[in-house]
């Protein structure tokens, strides 16, 4: 009997349409950042080839092979645009997305909210960054997880504290000096985790707002939600006693700013 190909139901339609209503925000937040000076992709993430100056060409060409070999390792001989198809599809890149846009709806007239570069995605373990527009403090970075429990998500915050001790690294930051932005490594940055089941993901992109003067009742409670990760995280370090004092000094300051935003 001859296999009938079956096209995509009504509910994967859906969803399909509401990842493209995702896409286009980012694109609408990257634009709106690229008018503010800060050289992000369409997809919100840092620009690497904007460092050429900062690093040398050669290093910059050398970080982009990286992330290439990362990618045919792991998509084959895809087209640049089947890559950026496939991962649209994964959960834990549409997460980032979400973070991404609720944090620039939320926070995006004090701080400057981004995806990392793809070189710092992929050695540092590092997703997002918030900078203080007004410091210059990198208040912190993120990596999400798909998962919000199990052996995974248990893993997952056991790296996390351990990363704490110094903090983690970036090459390709972001800074602020005499009210101009600067593109410089960063390093003693604290990094906290996001969690999110694959429902609750769906459920956020399904709400998402795709507007930066109207918000959700959803998007409020996932932003909540977010805030009280980081304070929670925050308590939990301050507890331990090798945390490298450059860390400790962001996270005091990010419990300040945490407050200021409750």
């Amino acid at each position: 009997m001859r296999n009938i190909e079956r096209g995509p139901s009504v509910e994967e339609e859906k969803e399909e349409e509401d990842v493209e209503k995702l896409e286009g925000f980012m694109e609408e937040i990257a634009e709106k950042l690229r008018n503010e000076g800060v050289p992000v992709n369409d997809d919100c993430r840092i620009n690497m080839d904007a460092f050429k100056g900062v690093f040398s060409s050669e290093s910059v060409e050398n970080n982009k092979k990286i992330v290439k070999e990362f990618e045919d390792k792991w998509y084959g001989n895809l087209t640049e645009e089947e890559i950026k198809k496939e991962k649209l599809k994964k959960s834990g890149e549409q997460f980032e997305m979400l973070v991404t846009s609720i944090f620039n709806k939320f926070l995006g007239e004090k701080f400057i909210i981004v995806r990392s570069a793809a070189y710092d995605d992929i050695r540092n373990k590092v997703d997002n960054l918030i900078l203080d527009k007004e410091t210059g403090n990198i208040v912190c970075a993120f990596d999400e997880v798909g998962d919000s429990s199990g052996l995974r998500f248990e893993e997952k915050k056991k790296k996390i504290l351990e990363r704490n001790q110094r903090g983690c690294s970036i090459r390709y930051g972001l800074g602020i000096q005499k009210g101009k932005l600067t593109l410089e490594n960063r390093e003693n940055i604290p990094i906290f985790y996001l969690a999110l089941s694959k429902e609750s993901i769906k459920n956020g992109i399904k709400k998402l707002v795709p507007s930066f003067d109207e918000k959700s009742d959803f998007e409020k409670k996932l932003f909540d939600y977010f805030i009280s990760s980081f304070d929670s995280q925050i308590k939990g370090l301050k507890l331990e006693r090798n945390l490298n004092w450059d860390v400790k000094e962001q996270l005091d300051y990010f419990e300040k700013i945490l407050r200021e935003i409750k």
